[in-house]
């Protein structure tokens, strides 16, 4: 195929044709019908020469023309190829870079995605992590709060039965207490009663017997009440507790002094001291004396009467009755006082 032949170029190439051959055939008309020259005027005008073309000079130039157009057209097709190419190319690597950009874009997201899950994913090890040590401190809580009300409650039945204890131990002691104080005072109204007969010798040894036993029977209270008194606080009382202390030193002045009775012919300037232990509930428990009046019978008479007034009057409340374990008196003939 001809590029002629190409429906692109076929009307231009027909229609310069065409032209060619109206031009062709107007020439011909020309020379055929032209009036003669004047031949007064040949020697003033110049002479045109017309030089004839014939029907193959003029279809050989048609045919050069058509070689060039042939050829243009050729060069332009060419252009067009190229520039098709190069489009052709240019959407190539386009399209390329699309697909790599695209395939860019798709891995971001694949690792945007693994990264979100492998958050998503620490995140729940981290919370079943916490809610494992939540519990485990929650459980770890109950049994401690468990342990914790069983030991409370062991030490409770604990306390419940070493009070009971205490109590039954403290009846059996008071019950010791009275009957050893029940039996001195027996032996010191018996001395008392007759004290410049001539006993025999087996009631004395009957009487020092009871008053032995009655000591022996005391030795355990007596050194219970000696420890306590050591402990005792000698921190200053309040006000009110102080009242308490005089309240109750002026009552066991007075009961003890109910129950003296002073042998007749005592010197009004006798003069004694004694210590006084006293156990819970006022019961005494020993009397000695700690300075002689210088008369035996005097200080004897002042010692029975502690006995006869026990139980003496003493305060309930723990910490006013320590004041009261220990006491010291002076003993005249006017009366008893507080060393």
């Amino acid at each position: 195929m001809t590029y002629i032949e190409d429906n692109n170029y076929r009307k231009p190439v027909l229609y310069a044709i065409a032209l060619h051959i109206v031009i062709f055939i107007a020439l011909i008309a020309h020379f055929k019908f032209a009036p003669k020259p004047n031949p007064v005027l040949q020697n003033s005008v110049s002479v045109i020469k017309a030089v004839a073309v014939t029907p193959n000079q003029l279809q050989n130039q048609l045919a050069k023309l058509q070689a060039a157009q042939q050829v243009q057209l050729h060069e332009q097709q060419a252009q067009q190829q190229a520039q098709q190419q190069q489009q052709l190319q240019q959407q190539k690597i386009a399209q390329q870079q699309a697909q790599i950009q695209a395939q860019q874009i798709a891995q971001q997201k694949l690792a945007q995605q693994q990264a979100q899950a492998a958050a998503a994913e620490a995140a729940q090890e981290k919370a079943a992590q916490q809610l494992a040590a939540q519990q485990m401190q929650e459980k770890l809580a109950e049994e401690k709060a468990a342990a914790i009300a069983a030991q409370q409650k062991a030490k409770a039945e604990q306390a419940k039965r070493a009070a009971a204890l205490k109590a039954q131990q403290l009846k059996a002691q008071e019950e010791q207490k009275r009957l050893a104080q029940q039996a001195i005072q027996q032996a010191l109204q018996q001395s008392e009663q007759q004290p410049n007969q001539n006993n025999k010798a087996q009631d004395k040894k009957q009487q020092q017997q009871a008053a032995k036993l009655a000591q022996q029977l005391l030795q355990q209270q007596l050194a219970a009440t000696d420890k306590t008194s050591a402990t005792t606080s000698s921190a200053a009382l309040s006000p009110a507790a102080q009242g308490q202390v005089d309240k109750y030193s002026a009552l066991i002045i007075q009961a003890i002094g109910q129950q003296w009775i002073i042998p007749d012919g005592a010197q009004k300037d006798l003069q004694g001291k004694m210590q006084v232990k006293i156990a819970p509930g006022g019961m005494v428990l020993n009397v000695t004396i700690t300075q002689s009046s210088g008369d035996v019978a005097f200080d004897r008479s002042a010692r029975a009467a502690v006995f006869k007034a026990s139980p003496l009057p003493v305060p309930k409340d723990t910490a006013v009755f320590n004041q009261f374990r220990v006491i010291n008196l002076t003993f005249k003939p006017e009366g008893i006082s507080n060393t």
